[in-house]
């Protein structure tokens, strides 16, 4: 029976060292994230929680992050859709410097909502998501997860506004979980 999670963000790539927007786009990790990840391995196994399982995004970032954590530990990984980043549209690839220059106040303070915690975000008329299907993907995933696997605890890998959405929804912020953390959750279903 599951009772433990551990949420972990991707580690680093090309693009989160520039301050590029990724979303559903962007590169997997550069050489520091892989250094970075197999830090993340080590974290976890000083937890001494035994996870069996890592749960990945399937975008290279979440992916490789994954797999390396997996190689580590030796566990089996696999990917669930659900935990992908928000798409941020059109704004995909941008740097974020370029906001306040070429967006409306309205997509800036979308962007900047989400950083100073209040989790309310809508970028849909970019052809993105808003907090609200970002919360239900990643809402669906968390009651899903007893039901996946039997094992006591995994590891979610996903994605910085796609794990602190879930959280803040879980009533599990703040801190903002950032790039470099490594999160354990109790696991319960959330009120239906």
């Amino acid at each position: 029976m599951l009772r433990t999670v551990i949420a972990v963000p991707h580690a680093l790539t090309a693009w989160n060292r520039i301050n590029r927007i990724q979303g559903k786009s962007g590169p997997p990790l550069d050489d520091r994230g892989v250094i970075e990840a197999r830090g993340k391995a080590a974290i976890i196994t000083e937890l001494k929680l035994g996870p069996q399982l890592v749960i990945a995004s399937g975008l290279p970032r979440s992916d490789d992050t994954a797999r390396t954590i997996a190689m580590v530990l030796r566990i089996p990984w696999q990917t669930d859709e659900r935990l992908q980043e928000c798409c941020f549209g059109s704004l995909e690839g941008c740097f974020e410097a370029e906001l306040v220059k070429r967006y409306s106040s309205e997509t800036v303070r979308s962007w900047e909502n989400y950083h100073n915690g209040t989790f309310r975000y809508d970028f849909r008329s970019m052809d993105g998501e808003d907090d609200a299907a970002v919360r239900s993907r990643h809402l669906s995933l968390w009651r899903d997860l007893a039901t996946i696997t039997e094992v006591p605890t995994i590891i979610l890998v996903g994605h910085g506004r796609g794990l602190n959405t879930l959280l803040h929804a879980l009533g599990l912020t703040p801190p903002l979980l950032k790039r470099g953390d490594v999160r354990v959750i109790p696991y319960a279903p959330p009120d239906a």
